[in-house]
């Protein structure tokens, strides 16, 4: 992999590093060694485990594409989904053209 290719990879890494971060933090706050120091120890348990839960929901529901192939294949939905709702909105304006023609 080359450096100036890893700008396409700048989201799956950012977000594989919070989830992981997260997970850190949870793990030395239940061990009771918070990694983010909150003074109230509550506080610092419902903070970490909402961070960690939200990090791993995001992680989960984001398609995280590393290799190129599956970048690729990103690329390729993104552009049919592109193609497809360019034809659907040309067809509706082709429809709501002779639905204004028959109302004349």
């Amino acid at each position: 992999m080359k450096w100036e290719d890893l700008s396409k990879y700048s989201g799956p890494i950012s977000r594989l590093f919070i989830l992981a971060l997260t997970w850190f933090n949870q793990i030395c706050a239940m061990t009771g060694n918070p990694f983010i120091p909150i003074d109230n120890k509550a506080i610092n348990l419902f903070v970490s485990t909402g961070l960690t839960l939200l990090s791993t929901a995001v992680c989960y529901w984001k398609n995280n594409s590393f290799t190129e192939p599956a970048v690729a294949a990103d690329n390729l939905k993104k552009a049919i989904k592109k193609l497809a709702t360019d034809k659907l909105n040309e067809l509706l304006g082709i429809v709501e053209e002779e639905n204004k023609m028959e109302e004349k």
